[in-house]
């Protein structure tokens, strides 16, 4: 074989290795997002820009962005980016909330609804502002926020309750199997698997109105989630016609549950309101999930 063929041989080798190590790089990178996208990280991303603490309580300490503070001082209205709420290890308040040492139990943070309410999104496309393109939003970046029923879930994770995320339960809907109780926040946007993984779970207690109401898929090459039908999409509110979200979607709309109560329900529990916006002052909905 002459020199001339042999380099244009070693050169096409060279030029395979560096394809395919390009592939792999790009297939693991893009697979490392949703790997490592766990609540720990979720609460980390959003709790390094709420630096400036607000209150002056020993057991619980909240805190904003500088942004905030600043709107503050010039008596702007309430706050735009959330809060960051920390409760002291061992504190009085922290031993009345946290979970049962021996109970097995397991939160869902609703990763695919966070999207879901990102502008341009689906929203936009209900009010008519977008087509079809923004029913595919990117779910990389999700955020503690009262669509996705982030102050409840930060309190759940600063008591120490274990959390999964939608990607988790899409990805291995047998992994609720492990758990005694599957505790549901405002998981509006939901895929078939995460649907019937909770929907046959024995003991689900969900937090919030409106879970289980619209179907998405995820493409975890591209890191996006797409609305399939439901929350009128395709003619369809409710995508799974499930009977339950039915009977309390209505209590969407309670948001000061001055009311509230667990209901019974076939395979766990149902909060009669939508409690992210006063879940501070009435803690008592967390310490009641001890007993449920």
């Amino acid at each position: 074989m002459n020199r001339k063929v042999t380099g244009v041989i070693a050169c096409s080798v060279i030029l395979i290795v560096i394809i395919s190590l390009t592939f792999t790089m790009n297939f693991i990178s893009s697979n490392d997002v949703t790997n490592t996208l766990t609540m720990k990280k979720i609460v980390d991303t959003y709790y390094k820009d709420h630096t400036v603490k607000v209150n002056s309580e020993n057991d619980v300490s909240i805190y904003i962005t500088q942004e905030d503070a600043k709107r503050i001082q010039e008596k702007q209205p309430a706050p735009l980016n959330g809060i960051k709420f920390d409760i002291q290890k061992n504190s009085t308040i922290y031993e009345r909330l946290k979970p049962k040492d021996n109970e097995k139990s397991v939160v869902i943070y609703p990763i695919f609804t966070s999207a879901a309410y990102k502008e341009p999104g689906f929203y936009t496309f209900y009010r008519k502002e977008c087509d079809v393109k923004c029913l595919t939003i990117n779910f990389e970046n999700p955020q503690l926020i009262y669509t996705s029923s982030g102050m409840t879930a930060q309190i759940l994770y600063n008591l120490g309750y274990e959390f999964l995320t939608d990607i988790d339960v899409d990805k291995n809907p047998n992994i609720l199997k492990n758990y005694d109780k599957v505790i549901v926040l405002h998981s509006e946007y939901v895929t078939k698997n995460e649907f019937d993984a909770i929907s046959q779970h024995p003991n689900v207690v969900f937090m919030f109105p409106n879970a289980l109401y619209a179907e998405v898929t995820a493409d975890y090459n591209a890191n996006t989630v797409k609305l399939i039908k439901g929350h009128s999409y395709q003619g369809i509110d409710n995508a799974f016609g499930y009977k339950i979200e039915e009977d309390f979607h209505k209590f969407e709309y309670d948001q000061k549950c001055e009311n509230w109560e667990y209901v019974k329900i076939s395979n766990g529990h149902h909060l009669n309101c939508y409690p992210d916006a006063v879940i501070l002052n009435k803690l008592e909905i967390i310490e009641s999930l001890k007993g449920l």
